[in-house]
């Protein structure tokens, strides 16, 4: 009769490879090496490819799945010290920081005592900072990049060198002197066909004292001599002799305008253009309201009802319109300060005339004898002529 297998009860207690211990009954029967086994505890193993170490315990790297389960790449981020520069970077934990190119500013010095300006990945060198230098050749300093490396021809001063001829040089301290075309002026021994003394630029003077024919056009452009021609302006002419081509063609005249317009302001354009309309605020206003458009724009037109009225008519139309009656012909009604009848007409402005008071004052006709007594007065504003015009009327 066979003998019945029985199972062993004890707990394996058997510690894994993960480091737990084994949870099964003893199975030295089946498995006993557990390579079949599967750990179900918590995995306590850092993630894969963490940085960090065990002793540091840090529950963001250690991983959440079962102990059987593979592992994820720790992704949690960190600031990690570069091996090549002075710089760190928070990467994630299973990132090299050393395979990445560093784009901080550069902190290393340069042997010109700079910092250098590029990112840190790059290579150092090319120093761009503007510093003062001076130039070997004349000695003036001119500000340039560091690298520059520097030369005559770079310097903008203003040359110190005397010419063959005799003048100080007029080009830059970095340009060749050239006295075949020094522009000093020189007085010329002779009168310009003009009547006028000149003076001739050092290159044309060498040349007519070598012996080149003197072409005269060439004396004439010279001539500095002003003008001073009445223009049709009115105004002197302010050109030279040779700008106004010895007076055949004057230079634009460049005094300010100061003619009067019809608006009666006074234009303050140059004289050589044309009036421009008006800028100034237009006069125009009657007892209503004032017109505020610019002198030289059309006026909008009053849309008041017209006030012009006496004990003879009424106007019907607006402020702005030709009026409806013609002016009031009739005498004028008020008496004067005096007491007498006023000798103007009705709703005009009262003349101060009074044949009675001041007879000595009363305006006499053309030929010298009094006016008849019923002549009446208006005033005439002549403002071309200085104020207002009494003139006598039937």
């Amino acid at each position: 009769m066979a003998m019945e297998f029985v199972a062993c009860p004890e707990a394996c207690k058997a510690r894994l490879a993960c480091g737990h211990a084994c949870t099964r009954t003893c199975h030295v029967k089946s498995d006993p090496d557990h390579e079949m086994y599967t750990c179900e505890k918590p995995c306590r193993k850092l993630k894969k490819d963490c940085s960090f170490t065990a002793e540091e315990n840090n529950e963001d790297h250690l991983c959440k799945k079962k102990c059987y389960e593979t592992c994820d790449v720790c992704k949690v981020e960190v600031m990690k010290k570069r091996q090549n520069c002075i710089h760190s970077q928070k990467v994630p934990c299973h990132v090299d920081v050393n395979t990445i190119l560093c784009r901080k500013n550069c902190a290393r010095l340069l042997p010109c005592n700079h910092h250098c300006k590029k990112k840190c990945h790059e290579p150092c060198g090319d120093c761009v900072m503007l510093v003062v230098k001076k130039i070997p050749d004349c000695n003036h300093k001119v500000k340039v990049p560091c690298n520059k490396f520097l030369d005559s021809s770079m310097c903008k001063a203003e040359c110190q060198r005397v010419m063959s001829c005799g003048h100080p040089c007029q080009s830059l301290c970095g340009e060749p002197c050239d006295p075949e075309n020094c522009n000093h002026l020189m007085n010329y021994a002779d009168y310009s066909p003009c009547g006028h003394k000149i003076a001739l630029p050092c290159k044309i003077y060498q040349a007519i004292r070598s012996g080149d024919k003197v072409d005269l056009r060439v004396l004439l452009k010279h001539c500095k001599a002003a003008c001073k021609a009445r223009l049709e302006c009115g105004h002197e002419c302010a050109g030279t002799c040779a700008a106004c081509w010895q007076g055949r063609l004057h230079a634009p005249c460049q005094q300010r305008c100061d003619k009067l317009s019809i608006c009666g302001h006074v234009c303050k354009e140059p004289c050589n253009e044309i009036c421009p309309p008006c800028e100034k605020l237009c006069e125009v206003r009657c007892k209503h309201s004032n017109c505020n458009n610019k002198c030289g724009m059309p006026c909008t037109p009053c849309k008041e009802k017209c006030d012009r009225k006496c004990e003879h008519g009424e106007c019907t139309k607006l402020c702005g319109q030709v009026c409806s009656i013609p002016p009031c012909s009739e005498p004028c009604p008020k008496l004067m300060e005096c007491g007498h009848p006023c000798r103007g007409l009705c709703n005009n402005p009262c003349p101060n005339v009074c044949n009675i008071c001041k007879p000595d004052s009363f305006p006499k006709n053309l030929i010298g004898d009094e006016y008849e007594d019923d002549v009446r007065y208006v005033f005439l504003f002549l403002f071309l002529y200085g104020g207002p015009q009494l003139v006598g009327n039937k």
